[in-house]
């Protein structure tokens, strides 16, 4: 078990068909954090507008 910082108020994610990527919604921070599934750590942030409700 890990905790990953993500985002302000992170409300959905989704695994990339490889399995290798998840990718989390977060409401407050109008952002999409990307997540390295092998290493458990934050590789990177998407800055949206308006702020995703949720990923399909």
């Amino acid at each position: 078990m890990a905790t990953i910082e993500v985002g302000r108020q992170p409300v959905d994610s989704a695994l990339d068909p490889s399995g290798n990527r998840l990718h989390v919604a977060n409401r407050q921070s109008q952002s999409i954090t990307v997540v390295d599934t092998a290493a458990l750590r934050a590789t990177g942030t998407i800055r949206l507008s308006p702020a995703p409700a949720m990923l399909w």
